[in-house]
């Protein structure tokens, strides 16, 4: 299931950055933690992009 599932998220809502502050303490008002874990925009080559980041290590992906 790990292989398939994103086993370590228990939710994700995506919204507008601007509206993440407000979601975050909304969740946090019933005890639940949150935190912006990523962000997406438009690709600058019109392909489907993916790229990890930790630290100074990076991974991209490039679609089709």
């Amino acid at each position: 299931m790990y292989q398939v599932y994103n086993m370590g998220h228990r939710m994700e809502i995506y919204c507008s950055a601007r509206d993440a502050k407000h979601v975050i303490a909304a969740a946090q008002a019933f005890g639940i933690e949150a935190q912006v874990v990523g962000r997406t925009e438009k690709s600058e080559s019109g392909k489907n992009q993916l790229t990890v980041s930790h630290g100074a290590q990076s991974l991209r992906y490039v679609g089709p």
